[in-house]
């Protein structure tokens, strides 16, 4: 049996996996929103989370979306102590992943562009949740409609 489950929201047009303690618990016409809820089904500022976020456009002098990622991945990293940054290809779209320290908390932020759309996505979780959020980013599939 799978400890995995599978997401998507046509808001985003975004496809992940994430553990089976996850739940779709927000959607708006550009965002949705992921979270391990507490033992009362409740949202709480100390529950693992992760919002996926349509946060503009692709210019088209950046056909790739390579240098958007770039500086949306700067922009995200702001504020806080950087951990690690990674760069990857994911389902044929450029990726940045920034760990941070920011206000005491732990912070997974990530710059995606797919089909001419840029890409938030910023998870919250205890330091050790950095596996999951990893395997998450790896799990995108940017669905074109």
């Amino acid at each position: 049996m799978s400890q995995l489950t599978h997401f998507y929201s046509y808001a985003t047009r975004v496809s992940l996996e994430l553990p089976v303690a996850f739940s779709s618990v927000a959607e708006t016409s550009s965002s949705a929103t992921y979270a391990a809820l507490d033992a009362d089904d409740e949202l709480t500022a100390e529950s693992p989370a992760l919002q996926v976020q349509v946060v503009g456009g692709v210019p088209t002098d950046d056909p790739d979306g390579t240098a958007s990622v770039a500086r949306l991945a700067d922009q995200l990293a702001a504020g806080g102590t950087v951990l690690s940054r990674t760069d990857r290809i994911v389902d044929e779209c450029p990726v940045t992943s920034v760990e941070l320290e920011r206000d005491g908390g732990y912070l997974h932020l990530s710059a995606a562009a797919a089909d001419g759309r840029l890409l938030s996505l910023a998870a919250r979780g205890p330091r050790d949740s950095a596996p999951i959020w990893n395997a998450t980013i790896s799990s995108l599939r940017f669905i074109t409609l």
